[in-house]
């Protein structure tokens, strides 16, 4: 795992774990590693893991079966997406929107680019794109002559 400087890295490995969970890489019936294992695979000190099992005990996203060892709690996916709604309501779509306003795009046009996203074709999007560029580029010929 390669750890950037924007975010404490106990953090950072806390999203690692979510990130694992909500592939369904851990799950109630499987084990997290234990803070040795962890530690020693990620390369950190081991208080920087119990850091971040108390973050996301804390959460509920997991919980310590005594003697057993460390797992998901029942609803931590849904705390998990839960978390990461919020957050990317928070801090994504306030500059998506202001974007979106200043180029002038509907709220019609971001569905329809949208599912032309989902449906992997590129081509779909240029030609979304190009369809509201030569529209434009048409309206002001027009009104100009």
């Amino acid at each position: 795992m390669n750890f950037n400087t924007s975010s404490p890295i106990y953090q950072q490995i806390a999203e690692y774990i979510c990130d694992q969970i909500i592939n369904g890489e851990f799950n109630g019936d499987k084990k997290l590693p234990s803070v040795r294992k962890l530690s020693a695979d990620l390369e950190v000190n081991p208080n920087t893991v119990i850091h971040t099992f108390q973050l996301l005990t804390s959460q509920g996203i997991i919980a310590n079966r005594r003697g057993i060892g460390m797992f998901c709690t029942p609803l931590s996916k849904d705390i998990i997406l839960n978390i990461k709604r919020e957050r990317f309501i928070k801090t994504f779509l306030p500059s998506f929107f202001d974007t979106m306003d200043k180029l002038g795009f509907s709220c019609d046009e971001i569905c329809n680019l949208h599912n032309a996203y989902k449906k992997g074709t590129i081509e779909n999007l240029a030609a979304l794109i190009d369809t509201k560029i030569n529209y434009a580029e048409d309206t002001d010929y027009e009104n100009q002559q």
